[in-house]
Formats: C-alpha cells, structure tokens, sequence
C-alpha cells in the first residue's frame, strides 16, 4: 500500500472550487482502487476536506486538518491532535488589535466545530461557505475559556496589506509558534510542533506504510515541510522554496499537475 497526500487549494484545485474536475477524480477512484490511501493535508477544517473526499469512491480516504493540527478518518473519528489553546489568539488579537479594527482584516480561530471570531467581515463568510458551511461562532456572545483546544488560529487580509503585516509581528509570535503563509492573503498559526509532516508521518505509522511509499503534493507555505521529508510533489505554481525541496516538479493545479505527476511517477 502507498500513501498519496494532497494539499487542497493549488493543488487539487485552482481557483478555490468546491469541485474536483472528472480527470482528477478518475485518477484518484484509480489510485483507490489499487488499494492505496488518500489523505488530504488542508489549512481547511475537517468540513472543508471531506466534501472533497466524498467525490471519489469508497476506500482508504483520511483528512488531515487544519495543518496537521487533526489528523480523522472518513467519518471524523479523531486519530490524532495537536491543538493550541484559545488563551494564544485572545492575546494575539490584543496584541494587534489594530487588524482587527482594520477595515478589511481580520483575526480569527478554527475551533472543532465552527470558525471562532470576534469581528464578522467577509473573510468568515469566506470560510463558511469554502468549508462545507463551517459554522461562524462569535466568541463575543458565546465566550469560551481560555483553555479551550482550538486548531489554529488566522490572519487574513488583502495581499497588498498582508506583507506589511507578516513583518509587524514580533519574533515571540515567529518562534513559539509555527507561522506559515499559506497564500498571499493568510498567515497561519499552529502548535509548533503541528504541521502537516509529522501528520504524515503518523498516518503512515497508522497505516503500516514505509516512507518511501508516501508521496506528498503541494504549492504552499504550510506544505514545504512534508515536500521535503517524503517523496514530495511540487505544483509548477508551487513557491521555489517547495520546488528547491521536491522530489519531482509536476504542472501547475490549472493543468491538472496532480494527474500528471501521478501517472509520472506509478508506472
């Protein structure tokens, strides 16, 4: 049995589609039908990955969330987690406070059951209408302790503004946590011991799979990581960071790379 993991936006899909295209999904029904596993590596919740996942057939399918925070099968059961706790996006957003008394950007938490906020804008209508309808949860009117296990938390802006934002953010933020850019409009963050390698690498364990059977495809940021540690897959979109550490660069997610790599690479 061989492990393909996939990244979603980039990647699977190019333009923030809630579709997989007819040749990407009968190549992955193939790779299924061989008996090998599927797993989707997201930045989206566990609602974002799975209405990907229902498109192709039964079989060994499996999501991991959030960056690797969540690690479920099919059905959400949770195999593993490495969340952060709600303490650390109250004091980020205190802390740079002036985002979110911005007019276009915003702070905001992944929770398991709903994307947590304090100021509503466009960006949670966004993520509940990209993640399967993610419910928004104020944390204004539904106040949670500030132990509560969350998966991450974001900062999203317009890409113009983002850059200038990345670089306000002290050195505290960048190291006791693991920040990534996942696009050009957010920056991500996650318990700095959670990303999507050692996600990975745990449902490979889980699996009985040995590391030279698991193929990791992505573009971004949060990807690099398990580019470089398993045969990884770079997007022809893909930063040159990931493509410096790939195992083998493919087409862009516009021209269906995955396929492409996919029939390159299992001959």
């Amino acid at each position: 049995m061989r492990l393909f993991v996939f990244d979603v936006d980039g990647t699977l899909v190019s333009d923030f589609s809630t579709e997989l295209n007819k040749e990407l999904i009968n190549t992955l029904n193939e790779v299924l039908d061989r008996g090998d596993a599927i797993a989707i590596a997201s930045g989206r919740p566990y609602s974002g990955i799975i209405q990907y996942l229902n498109q192709l057939k039964d079989g060994n399918k499996f999501c991991i969330c959030a960056n690797g925070a969540l690690v479920t099968d099919i059905k959400g059961n949770v195999l593993f987690k490495n969340p952060l706790k709600l303490k650390y996006f109250y004091q980020f957003c205190e802390e740079y406070k002036e985002i979110l008394d911005s007019i276009d950007g915003n702070i905001y938490a992944y929770l398991f059951n709903g994307v947590g906020y304090i100021k509503y804008n466009e960006f949670i209508d966004g993520e509940y209408k990209l993640n399967g309808n993610y419910q928004p949860i104020s944390l204004v009117e539904n106040q949670l302790d500030d132990e509560t296990d969350i998966l991450k938390f974001m900062v999203a802006s317009l890409p113009e503004h983002s850059l200038e934002i990345e670089r306000s953010i002290s050195e505290k933020w960048k190291t006791d946590f693991l920040m990534v850019r996942s696009s050009p409009m957010f920056i991500e963050f996650n318990n700095k011991s959670a990303n999507k390698s050692p996600a990975t690498a745990f449902l490979a364990k889980y699996l009985n799979i040995d590391k030279k059977n698991v193929y990791t495809f992505g573009d971004g940021g949060n990807d690099f990581l398990m580019i470089r540690d398993f045969n990884g897959v770079a997007m022809g979109n893909a930063t040159e960071e990931c493509k410096k550490v790939a195992t083998f660069i493919t087409k862009t997610a516009k021209e269906n790379g995955v396929v492409y790599a996919i029939k390159e690479l299992i001959k």
